[in-house]
């Protein structure tokens, strides 16, 4: 029985590479992978600030993330909090549901009834006192 060697090591074997080589090769990859990568964003960033042959000026999604606001944090980052927190008591909200039975519901309504009946009376013994001084002009 013999172990079959797997990953870098079979890597090395199978290429004859020494460690130091292999990571020598490595990080000129990547090297090379992030100065492309940095040309890719500044080539991007010239293009969508300088105007084309129109006259237009490219809109991207990058725009200022990190305006300061008169409290010294950033107002992205506020409007961030806020807009979370917001989201977060909505979550809240539509998750734990007040009138989640039958008989819930029912006595929501007739509570409403009632006060809008309790309105209606307040509003009729307004009205009647209004008369009774001869202040009461509808229209």
């Amino acid at each position: 029985y013999q172990r079959r060697v797997r990953g870098v090591k079979e890597y090395q074997i199978e290429n004859n590479l020494d460690p130091q080589q292999l990571q020598q090769e490595v990080n000129t990859y990547m090297w090379n992978f992030d100065k492309q990568k940095s040309e890719f964003k500044k080539k991007i960033e010239s293009l969508s600030s300088a105007p084309d042959d129109d006259g237009w000026v490219t809109v991207s999604k990058n725009g200022k993330k990190n305006t300061v606001s008169s409290q010294g944090k950033s107002a992205s980052v506020a409007k961030l909090n806020t807009e979370t927190i917001n989201r977060i008591k909505e979550k809240e909200q539509r998750k734990y549901k007040s009138n989640f039975y039958k008989f819930q519901r029912s006595e929501k309504k007739i509570n409403h009834i009632e006060q809008l009946r309790q309105k209606f009376e307040e509003d009729k013994k307004r009205i009647e006192a209004m008369r009774q001084n001869r202040k009461f002009r509808p229209f």
